[in-house]
């Protein structure tokens, strides 16, 4: 006896892939897929379209057939259909009905076979569960019984494939992709740590050709490797949406990483930068971008991750992202990062890592004990810009009061500071009035004298700013681990007020 299967097309098209490849792949076979459609080009038409190429491009030798004109919404033209497309092939085939898609009323309509002969309804929940639906001849009630689908059952299908069936692309645009390069994730931390997170360096020192790509770039590579790591090997970079030759190539939407694994499109878009710079896309719109990006990719079926390891959400901005079930992973996860990752893309133990992100964890975890950062630099001003690259090319000195206060306006800061051979110069410029009757001077080195303890020679003057003073920090004779303590304090002070 043939299977035939029918789904009804919605926007959220997994739940019927996954029952498609359930049953191909694990219960004989599906020899031919009807798909029920609505005239709705957005939410019914255009994806029955994609989920036909998708099956014809995964399963040539399923027949796919699709009504020959849009259906209705209500039970009855839902019973009408499905009634028609089983008298057409006879009694020699067997029924499968996925209701999960459509409008609750379809929903209806498919119901009305889950006590035929040769028929069986099958639905998915908001949770993932599915379920087998039958009806008892006594009383009419409707049984639910729980079958077994495993998440994984589509974690086969090419992820290109899976984007152009959830993407509603224009007509005329296509999705591009690039395959990540295999890399050595534990030796990269390694170099990178070594030299202070400058990528294109980290790369080379680890014998690997950055290619002439900059530091988000191989962050990208970086991260899509170690995904490799953790068992999501179908996964891609790079994926942008571009016109046609003729139209341009200009890409209108792009997406950093992109994977197929434990039934979810898993996407993932880095950002290294420490603030939004001029011309960035506020971080609510990079959050509300996500979202909808989440939505259209897959819905209920797709998760994606805003890694920022450089930068802190604020309360308000985390609880904005977490309503919209979006994972952040910011300067705050970033000593876990490859423990936070693990739990992004699922794994049961995140802290139970594979030999080689367990060493390179390890790494993160030991340089954020000796107070380095994480996948950035201690102080934007270690990157020149032109003009003071220039001048100290020109003249064999640097403005550093002009590379302050372009450092404390980019981090949103009131302080900067700089060390020079095992001492520490600290540069406060209080925002606003400090809440006491001593001086600035005095009650910047009674904080610096608190946080840092006995161990620090601490001498603070006033600067011809007025408000402003400056302090000279200086670790004892015996110090242990000196610049881990005073990178500790300076971190937690990072784009905030010296002041707590």
């Amino acid at each position: 006896m043939k299977t035939a299967m029918i789904v009804l097309a919605s926007e959220q098209l997994w739940p019927n892939l996954s029952g498609l490849v359930h049953w191909h792949e694990n219960e004989g076979g599906v020899d031919a897929l009807f798909i029920y459609h609505t005239g709705d080009e957005r939410r019914s038409e255009a994806p029955a379209g994609r989920l036909k190429r998708l099956c014809r491009a995964v399963y040539p030798e399923i027949e796919v057939i699709l009504p020959e004109k849009p259906c209705g919404i209500v039970p009855s033209a839902v019973r009408a259909q499905i009634g028609s497309w089983r008298t057409g092939r006879g009694d020699e085939w067997r029924w499968v009905i996925n209701a999960t898609g459509g409008v609750k009323l379809m929903f209806e309509g498919a119901m009305a076979f889950c006590s035929e002969e040769r028929c069986q309804v099958i639905y998915r929940e908001l949770s993932g569960q599915w379920f087998e639906l039958t009806r008892t001849t006594e009383l009419g009630h409707v049984e639910a019984v729980e079958i077994e689908i495993d998440p994984g059952v589509t974690d086969d299908v090419e992820v290109d494939r899976l984007i152009e069936m959830q993407s509603d692309a224009p007509a005329g645009m296509r999705w591009n992709t690039a395959r990540p390069r295999r890399l050595p994730v534990d030796r990269i931390t390694e170099t990178g740590i070594s030299n202070d997170w400058n990528w294109e360096k980290a790369f080379r020192s680890a014998g690997i050709d950055p290619r002439g790509r900059q530091g988000g770039l191989l962050f990208e590579e970086y991260v899509a490797a170690a995904l490799r790591l953790l068992d999501v090997t179908n996964c891609k970079i790079n994926a942008e949406l571009q016109g046609a030759v003729g139209q341009g190539a200009q890409a209108v939407s792009e997406t950093d990483i992109v994977a197929n694994a434990g039934g979810r499109l898993l996407m993932i878009d880095c950002k290294l930068r420490e603030a939004d710079q001029a011309g960035d896309t506020p971080l609510t719109d990079q959050i509300s971008r996500a979202a909808n990006l989440q939505r259209r990719m897959g819905g209920l079926s797709a998760a994606c991750a805003l890694v920022r390891p450089n930068r802190e959400f604020s309360d308000l901005h985390r609880r904005y992202a977490e309503s919209a079930r979006l994972t952040v992973i910011d300067r705050g996860q970033a000593p876990s990062f490859f423990s936070a990752l693990a739990k992004f893309v699922g794994r049961r133990n995140p802290d139970d890592l594979p030999p080689e992100l367990a060493d390179a964890q390890a790494r993160l975890n030991r340089a954020h004990r000796e107070g380095k950062l994480i996948f950035g630099r201690m102080s934007a001003a270690a990157q020149l810009d032109p003009k003071q690259a220039k001048q100290l090319e020109e003249d064999g000195f640097l403005n550093l009061m002009r590379a302050a206060d372009a450092t404390m306006a980019e981090l949103e800061q009131d302080w900067f500071c700089h060390s020079w051979r095992g001492r520490w110069h600290l540069y406060w410029q209080p925002s606003a009035a400090v809440d006491s009757s001593d001086p600035p001077r005095a009650v910047l080195e009674n904080m610096l004298r608190k946080e840092l303890g006995r161990a620090w020679e601490i001498g603070a003057e006033p600067s011809k700013k007025g408000a402003s003073c400056y302090a000279s920090i200086m670790p004892r004779p015996g110090c242990k681990e000196p610049a881990a303590g005073i990178r500790r304090f300076l971190e937690s002070r990072r784009g905030k007020t010296l002041l707590p």
